[in-house]
């Protein structure tokens, strides 16, 4: 039995990935970090066709720079969030006073 749950959890996991190769769910930060530059691009474009933009235009560049500026800043917001944070306490008499950062 002990050896059957390994099994088990390697073939969930393998389970995660998308037929494409990506993982997570398209515009995720699992997706965005396992996607490729191509298809990046294609989700952004689509998202801005989505918005009424026309392809070949500025305004549709200024759309899919904008959109990839938000994926980063999605990714970078996810990693501070589950960065390990260091406390700092210092105690004087009876009182602790503590800082995380």
């Amino acid at each position: 039995m002990l050896k059957i749950i390994p099994v088990i959890s390697l073939i969930a996991l393998a389970s995660c990935q998308n037929s494409d190769g990506t993982y997570g769910q398209v515009g995720s930060v699992a997706w965005l970090e396992s996607a490729s530059q191509s298809q990046r691009m294609n989700h952004f474009t689509g998202l801005c066709i989505g918005y009424g933009f026309k392809e070949g235009t500025a305004d549709m560049a200024r759309c899919i720079q904008e959109e990839a500026g938000r994926a980063r800043v999605s990714i970078a917001d996810y990693y501070q969030s589950v960065a390990p944070q260091q406390t700092t306490c210092t105690t004087m008499g009876n009182v602790t006073n503590c800082s995380s950062y």
